[in-house]
């Protein structure tokens, strides 16, 4: 033991130990056990062949590494128990070359694993979250997060999770969509339970949803909606406010508008009322009503009475009928 040590290079085969400040110009190789209040090596390495220890456990101390680059470095701070990577350290996990602050480098295997150490799950828990800060106006204010809650009670084989996808909205960290633990997507909802994809807004004047083609070529189509097997089930359907059809297109490609179409209309439309109208602002305006055999009816007094205007087989008169008729 000594009181104090300055040597140029020291080999221990045994333990050793410092009561003041070991100082070692070029190489420092212990064995054993290295105690020292404080050891500095100027110009070569250190070798420790077992454990080492700073402090004891309720008791630490700093520990600090620096690098060649200016102000970069790594600290085990004791005051907060932090590991921290300062300037322009870099954290490579699996790799010698990390490109950013933090590359996680495996073979095709998961690479990070966010855990909450709880063995009791139940609905809508905190499960995990990843959050980007900045420090303007001041330190770690939160700009955005992806979340991860709990969909329901965890049990064997069953962890139904939703992942939450938010941002900052004048101060509050705000749900923008979620998927939820079903695979439902819902933007500006947080309960997709509509459909796959549920789309929510509340606004005036901005819509729920805008579908936009900008080639300059070819037929550029904007949306395109393919149904099931189920011809009678709507394809494409348009609701009120509270619900009510305002336009919808079975599988069959039957087309109702005000109501679902009734079974064997192509168009069916429901305007109590109402007129439909045929508007040019040019030119003019044709309705061509076609049928390549039989007869054609434009319109019925009732749903049992005859036709209005209709035509025979032979498509070169028409006939006008059950009550007034105005015809411009």
């Amino acid at each position: 033991a000594f009181a104090a040590l300055s040597v140029v290079d020291l080999l221990v085969d045994d333990d050793l130990t410092v009561a003041g400040l070991a100082t070692i110009g070029e190489t420092l190789a212990v064995t054993g056990v290295l105690t020292t209040t404080a050891a500095t090596v100027s110009n070569g390495g250190g070798q420790f062949n077992g454990a080492i220890n700073v402090g004891v456990d309720g008791t630490g101390y700093d520990v600090k590494f620096f690098g060649d680059t200016a102000s970069a470095y790594m600290l085990w701070d004791q005051s907060t128990d932090d590991l921290i990577l300062g300037g322009a350290s870099r954290l490579g996990i699996g790799t010698v070359s990390p490109a950013t602050a933090l590359e996680i480098s495996t073979d095709g295997a998961d690479q990070l694993t966010l855990n909450r150490a709880d063995a009791s799950i139940s609905t809508d828990n905190t499960l995990a979250a990843i959050v980007v800060t900045a420090d303007d106006p001041s330190a770690d204010k939160a700009g955005a997060k992806i979340g991860f809650t709990a969909g329901g009670n965890w049990a064997t084989d069953s962890f139904p999770t939703n992942i939450v996808f938010s941002n900052d909205a004048a101060g509050t960290m705000t749900p923008r969509m979620t998927i939820d633990s079903s695979g439902n997507v819902g933007i500006g909802t947080s309960s997709p339970t509509n459909g796959k994809l549920e789309v929510t807004h509340s606004s005036s004047t901005v819509p729920a949803g805008f579908f936009r083609n900008t080639s300059g070529s070819g037929n550029s189509p904007s949306l395109t909606v393919q149904g099931g097997a189920n011809n009678a089930a709507p394809n494409f359907s348009v609701l009120d406010y509270n619900g009510n059809t305002d336009f919808v297109v079975q599988g069959a490609g039957n087309v109702g508008i005000g109501r679902s179409p009734s079974s064997g209309y192509k168009l069916d439309i429901e305007a109590n009322n109402q007129r439909v109208r045929l508007l040019g602002t040019s030119g003019y305006v044709v309705s061509e009503v076609t049928n390549t055999g039989g007869s054609v009816t434009l319109g019925k007094e009732n749903s049992s009475g005859g036709g209005f205007m209709s035509t025979t087989g032979a498509y070169d008169s028409f006939i006008v009928s059950q009550g007034a008729v105005n015809m411009v």
